[in-house]
């Protein structure tokens, strides 16, 4: 990955194990370098995190005036 990403192993080690985040250009840049389309991911990731409408509006209580 780290010769992919042209950058030390130790950047990619320290992704790995949490100790460093991404920001969204290193994102991209690694997503590119496994053959990932960044912004189809991400899109799965936001579909998969929304809830469904139906759902959401099924199991919403109604306040009803008293």
């Amino acid at each position: 990955m780290a010769a992919l990403l042209e950058r030390p192993q130790s950047f990619v080690s320290k992704i790995e194990s949490g100790e460093r985040r991404l920001d969204i250009v290193e994102f991209i840049e690694v997503m590119r370098a496994i053959n990932v389309d960044p912004v189809s991911l991400v899109q799965q990731v936001a579909d998969a995190l929304q809830p469904k409408r139906a759902v959401a509006t099924k199991n919403k209580k109604r306040h009803r005036p008293t």
